[in-house]
């Protein structure tokens, strides 16, 4: 009998036909979609197409009638509704109204059947993305920080090499085993080349499949060609790995040790003494200043302590030592012509006077104190015959020594204050001044001891008991002249004000050193040709004249650079040795230890640069791997909706054999198949797709699909 598939039957028929051996449907109103099936004692549901559920088996055996024949894990249609196997059918059975149940219960079977799938590639995700974070936290610890002490089997490089490596193979991997899926999903309800399988599967295997199937797919299938494209990119990821880090040299505080230079307050000049009233520059001073003038490479240097070599003196510190200015005065120069061939230069100011009877050239030099009694002033002037000069004219410079035929320069030294910041590099110290030299200075007193006051360094309490003194200052003012014992008692100089805010040199040893210096650097030295060898150029005169002369080739630089070098070798003697011999330095009241001051010991280290624009690359290349993945997962979703039956092949091969061609399309083709390339070329003329065939999935022709 013909079931009413529209369930149009009365209540009456329903029940007559239960004891038929035929199907039968019910009409009732609580359940309007019943077929039962009474040889087997189930009964099956009618439901709208949208909801198609069916169970994965049946006792039903193979019948007539409406409903089409119910076979084992298969699914057909009566008009516009689906049957299903239900639970066995009895009288006191209350089918459901809404099949809301059924399709929550299936989701959450999908969701779990989805993670069994593929929970090996899920845990790859997260170990992909835990190498990511495990090279942000290897490298941001030590980044700008010296490399850290490992094993030696180990670096920071080599941690960073095997993350990138094991983020390299997690991420081959994923998009293998996507590939290897999105192969059968390929030809899921399309009719493909049988060619493209064979691509597909060497995608999933190496670089070049990979390449091969961009090539194929040309856009086509946007999940394959994103899942190549991640496999062909994760091949170059090594090279941005090593480009993360870079190493360089850098400096590293030591916080447990500290440099130190010699600073002083106090200055004697170093004068070392001769009877009970006379005294003389000490031989260690005429030294320095004797390697001032002849060895400009091996310049005087101050003490310090730094193990390291390479240091730091971040405050800026003051000290006694000695200025210098240089100016070329070569317009005070009188230039007096006695005839065509005789020229006297003269500088008034110091009675200096270069005749014409040089063959070449002629260098004089002169002292005096130019109305200070505390500065050393030298005087110069130089001159040249004809074409005399060693250096050439340029005419960017008219008014240069070279080309001018002349010059003439004074220096002065004298005692100041100086502001200095320090740094020691590759173990040698290179002090620079902050401020120009600095101090007002006092009348040398009974002591023989002139001293100014840095108000900088005075707190209030000072300031106070110096205005209780009688001395006028205000909050602009930087240096006050000291009269430490017309004030006060010898014995209280320092109980009005620090030790360290005074500044002191001995006057008498500045005289003793002034008259020295007057003598040494007094005199003419003349560059010429001696009669008796014409062809030799000599020079005469004091040695360290000839020597700042340098035959012809002085020039104003030159001789304030001699100048400069002098400065500073006096003034690291003197900072060295404080107190000197001096019998009026060692009755002063100043400290006999040089003051320091203290600076941090950096540690040359090698130190590692984290370079996180290289890291972009990887953390994209993680992004584009987990889009593929979900979007792969969502994709092939198919595979587990349809009649329970799960394909979840990847990369494996053995289903193919299982799943293969159609018999009749292996008995039409297997005796032309001799080669790889025989069998290459018939497969690009085979059109199939993954579809039900005799029972089983296949690949089916297309012409055996249009045929059915």
């Amino acid at each position: 009998m013909d079931v009413d598939s529209n369930g149009d039957g009365d209540n009456s028929e329903y029940a007559s036909r239960r004891s038929s051996n035929t199907y039968r449907t019910s009409n009732s109103k609580e359940s309007p979609f019943l077929l039962d099936a009474p040889e087997t004692g189930h009964y099956y549901e009618r439901q709208p197409p949208q909801l198609r559920w069916h169970s994965p088996s049946s006792n039903l055996q193979h019948g007539r009638g409406t409903p089409p024949f119910l076979m084992e894990g298969d699914v057909h249609f009566a008009s516009k509704y689906t049957y299903r196997q239900t639970e066995p059918f009895n009288d006191d059975y209350q089918p459901s109204k809404s099949g809301a149940a059924h399709v929550i219960a299936k989701g959450t079977r999908r969701r779990g059947r989805n993670i069994q799938m593929w929970w090996l590639e899920i845990v790859l995700c997260f170990t992909m993305i835990g190498a990511l974070f495990a090279i942000v936290g290897t490298l941001f610890p030590h980044q700008n920080q010296p490399t850290p002490q490992l094993p030696s089997w180990t670096s920071v490089n080599s941690l960073v090499a095997i993350e990138i490596v094991i983020m390299k193979l997690v991420i081959a991997t994923i998009a293998s085993q996507g590939l290897g899926q999105l192969k059968w999903r390929w030809y899921y309800k399309n009719s493909r080349p049988l060619s493209d399988l064979a691509v597909f599967d060497s995608a999933s295997r190496g670089i070049f499949g990979a390449i091969k199937l961009v090539w194929l797919l040309r856009g086509r299938g946007l999940l394959a060609s994103m899942g190549a494209l991640v496999l062909i990119i994760s091949t170059i990821i090594d090279p941005f790995g090593q480009e993360i880090i870079r190493f360089y040299q850098c400096s590293i505080l030591e916080p447990s040790a500290r440099a130190t230079i010699n600073t002083t307050n106090f200055i004697s000049a170093g004068l070392g003494p001769l009877s009970t009233f006379v005294s003389s520059v000490s031989l260690p001073m005429q030294v320095e200043i004797q390697k001032a003038i002849f060895d400009s490479t091996n310049q005087a240097q101050m003490k310090f302590d730094c193990l390291s070599g390479n240091c730091t003196f971040t405050d800026t510190y003051k000290t006694m030592g000695f200025c210098n200015r240089c100016s070329d005065i070569s317009d005070r120069v009188k230039i007096i012509t006695l005839n065509t061939t005789a020229t006297n230069y003269t500088l008034p100011q110091m009675n200096l006077t270069l005749g014409s009877g040089i063959q070449t050239g002629s260098f004089s030099m002169g002292s005096g104190t130019d109305g200070d009694i505390d500065k050393l002033a030298f005087y110069s002037i130089a001159a040249w015959s004809k074409n005399g000069s060693k250096n050439t004219c340029d005419s960017a410079t008219p008014d240069s020594w070279a080309c001018k035929g002349f010059g003439a320069a004074v220096c002065t030294i004298k005692p100041c204050v100086q502001s200095k910041r320090a740094v020691i590099s590759l173990n040698r110290l290179y002090e620079t001044a902050a401020a120009p030299g600095a101090g007002v200075w006092a009348q040398p007193e009974v002591d023989q001891i002139s001293r100014t006051i840095d108000m900088s360094c005075a707190n209030a309490t000072e300031r106070a008991a110096l205005q209780r003194q009688g001395y006028r200052f205000d909050s602009n003012t930087d240096w006050i002249a000291f009269n430490a014992s017309w004030r006060a008692p010898a014995s209280t100089i320092y109980e009005t004000i620090r030790r360290k805010c005074v500044f002191e040199y001995s006057t008498w040893d500045i005289y003793v050193l002034t008259s020295f210096m007057y003598d040494y650097f007094a005199g003419t030295a003349v560059t010429g040709y001696p009669t008796f060898i014409a062809s030799i150029q000599a020079s005469t005169g004091p040695i360290q004249l000839v020597e700042i002369f340098n035959n012809g080739s002085i020039t104003f630089e030159s001789y304030a650079s001699i100048f400069d070098r002098i400065a500073n070798a006096m003034e690291v003697f003197s900072r060295e040795n404080p107190r000197g011999d001096s019998n009026f330095a060692q009755s002063a009241g100043s400290s006999d230890a040089a003051d320091q001051v203290f600076g941090d010991v950096y540690y040359t280290r090698t130190c590692i640069q984290v370079r996180w624009q290289w890291l972009a690359f990887p953390a994209a290349l993680c992004l584009l791997t987990l889009l593929f993945f979900v979007g792969m997962v969502i994709e092939t979703r198919w595979l587990a909706d349809d009649e329970g039956t799960w394909h979840d092949y990847k990369t494996d091969t053995l289903p193919l054999l299982f799943h293969g061609l159609e018999r009749h399309v292996l008995d039409n083709y297997h005796t032309a198949l001799a080669s790889s390339s025989s069998v290459s070329e018939v497969a690009r003329t085979i059109h199939v797709r993954f579809d039900r065939a005799d029972g089983s999935w296949k690949f089916v022709e297309a012409a055996s699909i249009t045929a059915r």
